[in-house]
């Protein structure tokens, strides 16, 4: 399916977006419109392929387009979400093509709509979080240690994790393997949050991001080792039912 309009004029829909979202309510900040879902799908996929933005960009748009697939996927549904993420694959392999100026003001345009969406999204995350704790104020409770179980859950994940980091920084697979690897990545990520909550799941990617991202390790033979074992063993949990 081809989609010329709005993947063709990111940067007009883009443009849009920025007028419109500081009239809409706090409320409503975060919940994404199929219009921006396809900015930031479109711009991450065309991202994918030309890296025009820097290393530390590039993952927030990766993050966010992953945070706005499953909100979107709620608000929206997964007939729409997924008819938009083939789409956005498609125009990321004709336009990525030739990375150039278009390219550059498209993946632009679409990280200032990804990063406008974020921070209605954390701000409406923090409202609700105090909501949370104001009821937990009334209704003191003694909090469960998480279960062995669950624990070599996240373990297994933070350690998929870190050798996916280690990918995007050393870049040992071939494009087709790093798409499936990310893909693999955020099915289990979203698994495991609805499983174990957010919190959980948030501080073993940041744990396993620092290890990769570390300056005491290096490119090479090991570090290529690790990322293919970790693909391996990504691959060999996609059946498994959270």
């Amino acid at each position: 399916m081809r989609l010329i309009n709005p993947f063709r004029k990111l940067s007009v829909l883009a443009a849009a977006a920025a007028l419109l979202m500081p009239l809409m309510p706090g409320s409503a900040g975060a919940a994404i419109s199929i219009d921006n879902f396809t900015i930031i799908a479109g711009g991450w996929q065309l991202e994918r392929r030309c890296d025009h933005l820097d290393a530390s960009k590039h993952d927030a748009l990766g993050e966010i387009a992953a945070h706005a697939e499953l909100d979107a996927a709620h608000r929206h549904g997964a007939a729409k979400v997924t008819t938009v993420l083939e789409s956005a694959e498609q125009f990321g392999q004709e336009m990525g093509a030739n990375c150039g100026d278009e390219t550059f003001e498209a993946v632009t345009s679409a990280y200032g709509v990804a990063e406008r969406y974020a921070l209605a999204r954390t701000a409406e995350v923090n409202r609700k979080t105090t909501r949370k704790k104001k009821r937990r104020q009334r209704t003191v409770t003694a909090t469960p240690e998480i279960a062995a179980p669950h624990r070599s859950a996240l373990a297994r994940f933070g350690s998929q994790t870190e050798a996916y980091y280690l990918q995007r920084r050393c870049r040992h697979l071939p494009y087709k393997q790093d798409l499936a690897f990310w893909k693999l990545i955020r099915k289990h990520h979203y698994a495991l949050i609805r499983r174990f909550g957010a919190g959980a799941v948030g501080r073993v990617s940041r744990q396993a991001k620092h290890d990769a991202y570390s300056s005491s390790v290096y490119c090479g033979a090991k570090t290529k080792s690790m990322v293919y074992a970790g693909l391996h063993t990504i691959r060999g949990d996609a059946s498994v039912r959270y």
